[in-house]
């Protein structure tokens, strides 16, 4: 792709993964910028840096800023998934379940706890630790609502 501004000349090349632009003036070469973006491109489609995403929803969640949180753990889940990287989308669900309980939603943080656990022991039955924990969240949300009944 050419793009022609008065007297500056701009070649691209592959918008998907990469921004790469060649800026001349007259006929001498000033500048080359590459930028970086975070997307990789997957089976044709461009994808969203999950560990990124992830990352800004551990920032939200420390901000004490819940929706935003599980909005950006949900949107890392989605694209862990194009990755099929299970032990992340477990992350992903148990950091939903985290903001929920800190909302004050237990019903939802038990809801993403035991998905957390449904995928944690069809994908990881080697990580005793992390069962452990899973499964004492999902112990504490059960004695919660079960207190709330009461």
């Amino acid at each position: 792709m050419i793009l022609k501004f008065k007297k500056y000349t701009m070649i691209t090349k592959d918008w998907s993964s990469a921004r790469i632009a060649v800026v001349k003036v007259s006929s001498y070469l000033i500048l080359v910028i590459c930028i970086s973006i975070p997307i990789h491109a997957i089976g044709g489609y461009a994808v969203i840096n999950p560990d990124e995403l992830f990352a800004k929803g551990m920032k939200q969640f420390s901000d004490n800023r819940f929706d935003e949180a599980i909005s950006l753990f949900t949107q890392a889940e989605k694209e862990y998934e194009v990755l099929n990287n299970m032990r992340q989308i477990i992350g992903c669900r148990l950091g939903i379940a985290t903001c929920f309980f800190a909302k004050g939603n237990i019903e939802k943080a038990l809801e993403f706890n035991e998905s957390a656990m449904e995928l944690h022991v069809m994908e990881m039955k080697d990580d005793q630790r992390g069962y452990d924990q899973i499964k004492e969240n999902i112990a504490l949300c059960k004695e919660l609502i079960r207190r709330e009944k009461h």
